[in-house]
């Protein structure tokens, strides 16, 4: 963290940062099922001009889910790291954003039984959201974002891991 501190003051005078906890739901697509529903959470680093306008945002995730096909139980990981372009309007106590970028998504499948087995591929993603400043540089919020171009290995068959992403936001802005 110590590391982390000199970047950080230096994000923190180029406008406004925002360090932000991010959890809830990953909707693959039907490749990964019975396991393809995954509950998600991470963090989230976003900088731009205090006012609103174009800035950047970094984040990394995990996810985890599970389900059973002909008795037999699939689970599925999934770790993501994201960095695009974010663009934020200020209105009031509201600051609603879009943003796209380059996602590098790795998913590890393991069947009931035998061993597990990952898979990586770099794609995209575009997301829309909005969060609300509550007093202190507080901020709550919520966020959807649709990944594209994931394609994976997944349990021996090639599939798409594209996926709807459905996510709460909690953070604080310096």
């Amino acid at each position: 963290m110590k590391n982390l501190l000199p970047l950080l003051l230096l994000l923190a005078s180029c406008g406004t940062t925002r360090v932000m906890a991010v959890g809830g739901k990953s909707d693959f697509d039907s490749g990964l099922d019975p396991a393809s529903e995954q509950s998600t959470g991470g963090l989230e680093v976003s900088n731009g001009p205090k006012g609103g306008g174009l800035g950047f945002e970094v984040g990394a995730r995990y996810g985890n889910g599970s389900g059973t096909e002909s008795g037999t139980r699939i689970t599925s990981e999934s770790y993501e790291y994201y960095a695009g372009a974010r663009y934020e309007w200020r209105l009031d106590n509201w600051s609603p954003f879009i943003s796209t970028g380059l996602t590098e998504l790795t998913v590890r499948g393991r069947q009931q039984g035998s061993s597990s087995a990952h898979d990586s591929n770099l794609g995209y993603y575009a997301a829309v959201g909005t969060d609300y400043h509550f007093g202190g540089g507080w901020h709550f919020g919520g966020s959807v974002r649709r990944t594209i171009d994931q394609n994976i290995s997944f349990l021996g068959n090639g599939v798409s891991a594209d996926a709807w992403q459905y996510l709460l936001r909690f953070g604080y802005a310096f």
